[in-house]
C-alpha cells in the first residue's frame, strides 16, 4: 500500500528535472510514478534504479544517433 507520498515524490523528481530544460521536463512525473510502483512491487531499489539506468542509456542512445 502507498498513500500520498509516491505522488509527492514522483512530482518532486519531475520538479528537480526542470533544471535541466523547460516545463516539457515535467513530463517525467509520470516516469517517477512508474519507478515508484517498482520500488512498491519489489520492496527494493534495485527495479527502479535499473529502470533508470536504462532509461537514460535509451536516451543517450538515441540523441547520439541523431549527431
Amino acid at each position: 500500500q502507498w498513500g500520498w507520498g509516491l505522488p509527492v515524490a514522483a512530482l518532486v523528481f519531475a520538479l528537480c528535472h526542470l533544471f535541466h530544460g523547460d516545463l516539457t521536463q515535467l513530463k517525467v512525473v509520470f516516469f517517477g510514478l512508474f519507478a515508484g510502483w517498482l520500488r512498491e512491487r519489489t520492496g527494493s531499489i534495485a527495479a527502479p534504479v535499473l529502470y533508470h539506468a536504462a532509461g537514460n542509456i535509451l536516451l543517450y542512445c538515441m540523441i547520439a544517433s541523431f549527431a
